[in-house]
Parts: structure tokens; C-alpha cells; sequence
């Protein structure tokens, strides 16, 4: 019971200091589940269409929302894969000017989930109603990563895709 709750108090103390990247560190765990969550949603859904008058989801060039917790030296490219990232102002702008809805990865802050940390991945459609964004869930990936003892790093665990 003591090893679990030390582990479990560890894994929340160090849940702040996932967002702050050592120069050494090419990248942290919300770009991994970033390019992770692209890669496994194209394989599951890449070859779906939208519905009438939605703008098909292009998982080679994805739009990816920015606010203030993503990170400047989140990747601009990875594997063949570009990514755009778009505040909600510039979303809206581009929604207004397509007048089609298009979908946006959201990415959210990190939580324990037992001994992993889960970083969720959402695909959201944008729309505009009454002149404001909106955005409608559509799918997403949890992104799990656990701790490696040796090497005192957060490594890949697993990937679950999730859709309505």
C-alpha cells in the first residue's frame, strides 16, 4: 500500500514538470502523443469521408488548436506528416473564409491515470454558429505513457482510440 501511494505521489509531483523540457530532450510527452495520436487516427479513420459539406480530414497536413499550454517546439513536421497550428481566432477567421467545417487535434493537459500519465488527443469538427466557433467532438486517442525506472523518463505505453 506505502509503495503504491509513493508512486502515486510521484507520479502527481512530476505531472508539473512534464511541461518543462530539458534542452537534452528532443521532445516531450505532448508532442510524442501528439504525432502518436495522428499516426494511429489516420490508420483507424484516414480513408472515412466527412459528411456532406465538411472538408475531408488531410492527415498529412493536420490542424492542431494553440493556446497558451502548447508549446513553441511542439513539431512542425514528423514521418511525412506537417502540422498548422491555428489560435481560435485564426480558426474562426479560416472557417468564415471556407464556410465548410474542418476538424482540429486539441491536445489536453496531462493526468495520473493509476501508474500511467494519459495525455487525450481530441479530433474536433469547428463550425460557426451565431458568428462564434464552436467545435463538435468527434474522436480522439488517449495517449498513455508509464515511467521508466531506469532511465528516470516517461516512454510510449499505449495508444486507445476513442470515436463517436
Amino acid at each position: 500500500m506505502f509503495r503504491r501511494l509513493a508512486f502515486v505521489f510521484f507520479a502527481l509531483a512530476a505531472v508539473p514538470l512534464l511541461c518543462q523540457r530539458p534542452a537534452d530532450r528532443p521532445l516531450d510527452i505532448y508532442s510524442i502523443a501528439l504525432v502518436e495520436a495522428a499516426s494511429e487516427m489516420e490508420k483507424q479513420w484516414g480513408d472515412l469521408n466527412p459528411n456532406e459539406g465538411d472538408i475531408a480530414t488531410d492527415y498529412k497536413h493536420l490542424l492542431v488548436y494553440r493556446d497558451e499550454s502548447v508549446s513553441t517546439d511542439y513539431p512542425e513536421s514528423s514521418g511525412g506528416r506537417r502540422f498548422e497550428y491555428l489560435t481560435g481566432a485564426q480558426l474562426l477567421a479560416r472557417r468564415k473564409r471556407l464556410r465548410k467545417n474542418f476538424s482540429v487535434l486539441i491536445v489536453y493537459p496531462a493526468r495520473v491515470v493509476g501508474p500511467r500519465v494519459k495525455v487525450p488527443v481530441v479530433n474536433n469538427w469547428i463550425d460557426v454558429r451565431k458568428g462564434r466557433l464552436i467545435d463538435l467532438i468527434s474522436d480522439w486517442a488517449a495517449v498513455y505513457f508509464r515511467l521508466d525506472t531506469e532511465t528516470g523518463e516517461y516512454k510510449l505505453d499505449e495508444v486507445e482510440l476513442g470515436g463517436i
